[in-house]
């Protein structure tokens, strides 16, 4: 750039701050009167309407139509997988001529939780403690209020 496009934007730019000043400067002499007529206007405005009340709507509860009957004859996913690992466990105790593949032992584990879960004192043992265990949780969480 040329030394005298510099100075003419430093010119323009001296310009251009001193119209700025010029405007902040009548800006603050009306500043008060319109302040003033601006705060009467929210006051009036403030009076003259109410506020309005709200209007709660009644919370619609949602139904869920794609649950599907739990049927007591089969074990939940959770006792499967219970199962299946401690039949893990037992299988790496075991010497190594003795241990089953993974395939077989995942369905010998189905075979053995389906068998337990139809026997009606390890079913009902299971669920009564899973509905105490959820109990003492509630407990624990909300106190003794029900």
């Amino acid at each position: 750039m040329s030394v005298s496009l510099k100075k003419k934007k430093k010119g323009f730019l001296l310009k251009k701050e001193e119209e700025i000043n010029d405007e902040n400067i009548n800006d603050e002499q009306e500043a008060p009167q319109q302040e003033k007529s601006d705060l009467e206007e929210k006051e009036e405005e403030e009076e003259e309407k109410p506020e309005p009340k709200k209007k709660h709507k009644p919370v619609q509860q949602k139904i869920a139509e794609d649950q599907t009957p739990v049927d007591p004859n089969v074990p939940p996913q959770w006792f499967n997988n219970y199962v299946l690992n401690e039949e893990k466990k037992q299988n790496e105790l075991r010497k190594k001529e003795e241990k089953l593949s993974k395939k077989k032992l995942k369905v010998q584990a189905s075979e053995d939780a389906k068998e337990k879960w139809n026997d009606g004192l390890v079913r009902d043992r299971v669920e009564k403690e899973v509905g105490n265990h959820f109990n003492r949780m509630y407990f624990n969480v909300f106190g003794k209020r029900l």
